[in-house]
């Protein structure tokens, strides 16, 4: 499952934040509320403008030696029951490939658990 995110990244005198949102929206508020958390370090020479954008211009641009970008990017991300999918292709792989032997018993235990596994995933919804 492919999910969009958008990762902020503030580099400040302290280092670098980078943090990972759902949105650019998510993202652009996170950087407003950083920019509104230290309006104080401008030190009173700015007004606090209403609009966003011109707040972060503001903020920016009297710290240069700050900056915030933000990377708009995919994760790939397994559902539940896909990962389920893929311990089951994946037990005794190489056995049932080479048609080598599979323990019984020990095919069967897995499958119990396995089986548990799949029950409460489903349930969950």
């Amino acid at each position: 499952m492919k999910i969009p995110l958008t990762i902020l990244a503030i580099s400040h005198r302290h280092g670098l934040d980078a943090t990972a949102h759902p949105s650019r929206e998510a993202a652009e508020a996170k950087l407003d509320e950083f920019c509104k958390e230290w309006w104080h370090e401008l030190g009173g020479a700015h007004e606090m403008p209403d609009e966003r954008e011109a707040r972060r211009e503001t903020y920016f641009g009297a710290r240069p030696d700050e900056g915030a970008d933000l990377y708009e990017t995919e994760a790939f991300i397994e559902s539940p029951l896909e990962t389920l999918a893929r311990e089951a292709l994946d037990y005794e792989r190489q056995a049932f490939e080479q048609d080598e032997p599979v323990s019984g018993a020990d095919l069967v235990d897995w499958f119990c658990e396995w089986r548990t596994r799949l029950a409460e995933t489903l349930a969950a919804g």
